[in-house]
């Protein structure tokens, strides 16, 4: 190694210690693996496999990026961030309405090339960084305030310090409002986890339109793109709906009044453990190959059966024992009322999350409510009464999470999934051929397959087919699996699940019949589940203090909203001050916060995107009718939390 080169990598390993930055830990005492530095042939420094002698760069590094970094930064590939619809929305919906016109005025001005901004780069998103020289030619070009790198070889970071001046890259994101980070991909979901605080610390609106640099490219990196492009959509769905929230909250309040006993404790976590093996079941398409396993095994086993997949398994002459649902639709009871006998559904254990319809629990005689996380109905209780509750770990997006994280609260120790799939062989089969979103053979939901369609590990194949939805369901799978450790068995033929092992049905051990199945499940619930009283004059009292701050922070929030005439980076100041009057509504009343945060920051994702991919005679164009929106959609959500008083009386 040349002295200049050493002299480099010493003054990164004095700044780095200077700083306190974690790289001089990292990197003061590392040995490369795979990488290292040598002199080529042609006379330039190169990185090199250790194991093989094979360059990285197919010539001098620094010619390499220079070309690279000029591509770039005429092509600017990138992808943008909406909040959209995926049907039409229902009457009386007023976020679902104003995202139905405005997303139609944004479809009808959308052009087919958008032209990138010439000099700014809100977020970078680099895959690859090698020997990071390409920073250099990017940096002095384009004013990019916040680059994320994800590298998958810490050897080539490393050698990178042999070659560039660190000092100089970390001063430059040395500013108020730019930041640089950088990720080691060793797990796509965990990078997909980490880069929620990104939306959250830089405000959602800030990342509506993402500029992407692939410095090299493999599998891993293409399939780390495409998972964050679909992460970053759901996670602006999952933000919740003005009227979800406001549904969920009546719900919950109308259901704690029915008196069924709530979630008090997780088992799991007193390590009150169950020695019965339990058996998870989802609507995925492998349900119909285990139908043999399940009608031969089913005394074996607890069962519990997920959302649709209790009309799958009647229609196959299956009964589970306990069923669990957390819908707030009204939709889920008239499917429940069509596809089962209340005789079948009396032999059940029911248990929904507090945000469930009423009119679900009705149908059951044994049910018991599961308190949902970071939820507005929870807030609410928490702030009119002493009593704790139980929250249910990573219960969303699917019915199966819900079903898991249940078998786990309940201390079952030894979990076996069946049907629950994360993906599909076949797009056309997205769930059981017997399940209500297929009739008589003809599909009836092809919403499903008309989600973004990418490919994951396959739990018995090398790869399936997933979405969105799906993989996210298996994200929170594998969290909750992570954090508490069961004895966990996934004989579906979906996506590989980390922390489920792969055991084909014909591989699961015999157990015993279960005798009194009735009487076990009981004891399990009465020791999760309490009965408790709400006092309603409290809640009142709180749905009034709710109405009040609700109108307040609309008001702060719609002075910011009138942007007419503004630049980019001045719509985004004023974003900004949104974002902090919706911070600020979390500390002071969260209830509002959960209410108001989806709609708010979709709605201002919606226009800082438009406001990236329009020119100005269509932004101008496309926010006269988000202008108007805006108006409707303020007037007729202040409405219907005036109402929500009257209404909580009235039930």
């Amino acid at each position: 190694m040349s002295a200049e080169l050493q002299r480099v990598f010493d003054h990164n390993i004095r700044f780095f210690k200077r700083v306190n930055h974690p790289y001089f830990t990292k990197f003061i005492d590392y040995q490369p693996k795979r990488l290292t530095l040598r002199l080529s042939e042609q006379g330039y420094i190169n990185l090199v496999n250790i194991n093989t002698g094979q360059a990285v760069y197919p010539e001098d590094p620094v010619v390499y990026a220079e070309k690279q970094a000029a591509a770039f930064l005429k092509k600017r590939s990138h992808f943008v961030v909406t909040e959209t619809l995926i049907d039409r929305g229902h009457p009386n919906y007023p976020y679902t309405e104003y995202l139905a016109k405005t997303n139609k005025k944004y479809e009808e001005l959308l052009p087919p090339i958008v032209q990138a901004d010439e000099t700014l780069a809100e977020q970078l998103f680099m895959y690859g960084a090698g020997l990071c020289l390409q920073l250099q030619y990017v940096l002095n070009t384009l004013d990019v305030k916040n680059l994320t790198i994800f590298e998958s070889d810490e050897d080539a970071l490393f050698n990178s310090l042999y070659v560039v001046d660190w000092e100089q890259i970390l001063g430059y994101f040395n500013r108020d409002g730019y930041s640089i980070t950088v990720y080691n991909v060793t797990d796509n979901d965990e990078n997909i986890r980490v880069i929620n605080s990104l939306l959250k610390n830089k405000g959602y609106h800030r990342c509506s339109k993402i500029d992407t640099y692939f410095h090299y490219e493999n599998d891993e990196l293409r399939q780390l793109s495409n998972n964050l492009k679909f992460y970053f959509m759901n996670v602006l769905g999952g933000l919740g709906y003005f009227e979800d929230e406001r549904l969920g909250l009546l719900h919950t309040l109308e259901n704690v009044q029915k008196g069924m006993p709530i979630s008090r404790n997780s088992l799991t976590m007193a390590s009150d453990f169950c020695d019965k093996p339990v058996l998870v079941i989802g609507n995925g398409p492998s349900l119909d190959e285990l139908e043999g396993f399940l009608k031969e095994r089913l005394e074996q086993f607890i069962v519990i059966s997920c959302g649709t997949a209790l009309s799958t398994l009647v229609n196959k002459g299956i009964v589970p024992d306990i069923h669990v649902e957390q819908e707030r639709i009204t939709l889920v009871r008239d499917m429940l009322v069509e596809h089962t006998s209340q005789e079948q559904r009396d032999k059940l254990f029911f248990v929904g999350l507090n945000t469930c319809c009423p009119e679900v629990y009705e149908l059951f005689n044994n049910t018991h409510m599961v308190m949902k996380p970071r939820d507005i109905g929870g807030d609410l209780l928490k702030q009119v009464s002493d009593n704790k509750f139980f929250e249910m770990y990573e219960c969303n997006p699917l019915v199966s999470n819900f079903g898991l994280g249940l078998a786990i609260m309940l201390g079952f120790k030894e979990i076996y999934l069946a049907g629950v799939d994360c993906g599909m062989i076949d797009t056309a089969k997205h769930h059981s051929k017997q399940s209500i979103y297929f009739n008589e053979n003809e599909e009836k939901a092809p919403v499903f397959r008309k989600r973004a369609i990418h490919s994951a590990r396959g739990n018995f194949r090398d790869s399936v087919l997933t979405n969105p939805l799906f993989n996210n369901s298996r994200i929170a799978i594998e969290s909750i699996l992570t954090c508490f450790n069961p004895n966990c068995y996934n004989l579906s033929d979906g996506a590989y699940i980390r922390g489920a092992e792969p055991k084909p049905s014909d591989d699961v051990a015999n157990f015993e019949k279960i005798e009194n199945k009735a009487s076990i499940i009981q004891r399990l619930l009465e020791r999760s589940f309490e009965n408790q009283t709400f006092d309603k004059h409290s809640i009142a009292v709180e749905l009034d203090s709710i109405r009040e701050c609700f109108d307040l922070t609309c008001n702060k929030i719609r002075t910011h909203l009138y942007i007419s005439g503004m630049n980019y980076l001045e719509i985004a100041n004023e974003f900004d001050a949104i974002e902090g009057i919706l911070r600020q509504c979390e500390q002071e009343n969260s209830s509002v916060y959960r209410i108001l945060s989806g709609s708010i920051r979709g709605i201002l994702v919606n226009i800082t995107c438009a406001k990236k991919v329009f020119n100005d005679l269509d932004f101008a164009e496309f926010y006269a009718v988000v202008e108007t929106e805006i108006d409707v959609f303020f007037t007729a959500t202040r409405v219907q939390i005036v109402d929500l008083l009257p209404a909580y009386e009235q039930r």
